[in-house]
């Protein structure tokens, strides 16, 4: 590992910057409304992180939320002298290493509570849908009450076509 140069945020144009064209990562409509609607709300917090062409290596969601809310400037941070091979394992680590994490599905419950008591507007913007966030702080007038399991009959799933049959 070379030792790398400490980094600065950059004022960079929209514009300038270009897409990855092999980032494996993508957005729902939906999802690129939620990173809008949290720019919005808090401002950015996470550069976009660029090559030394302007080429989006990290925040592809970021950029094209930047895009809906009709930026014409947003934050950059250059990475400099990475090979092309650092630049596809970065671009891969920056999402897959977020998702190998889990949840304290406790202090995410009281967290979300606090919140939501404190302001109920930033149930918009915290990436859980109504239901999720219902489930978790356990608000049983939103819970819908779960349904009455039938008794399973033994069955058994064919390998070839996964169909299921009754025995």
């Amino acid at each position: 590992m070379s030792k790398k140069k400490p980094f600065q945020v950059e004022e960079t144009n929209l514009s300038a910057l270009t897409r990855y064209a092999f980032n494996p990562r993508t957005h729902t409509d939906s999802q690129i409304d939620l990173i809008a609607e949290s720019i919005k709300r808090f401002g950015w917090t996470v550069p976009i992180l660029v090559d030394e062409n302007n080429r989006i290596v990290a925040g592809h969601g970021r950029a094209l939320a930047a895009s809906r809310l009709g930026l014409e400037k947003v934050p950059c941070i250059r990475l400099s002298g990475l090979s092309e091979a650092e630049i596809r394992a970065y671009t891969i680590a920056d999402n897959r290493l977020a998702q190998l994490s889990a949840w304290d599905d406790e202090v995410l419950s009281s967290e979300l509570d606090a919140i939501l008591e404190a302001d109920p507007s930033f149930k918009t913007v915290v990436g859980f849908t109504e239901q999720e966030i219902a489930e978790m702080i356990g608000s049983p007038a939103e819970v819908p009450e779960p349904k009455e399991e039938k008794p399973k009959k033994d069955t058994t799933i064919c390998p070839k076509c996964l169909h299921e049959f009754v025995l």
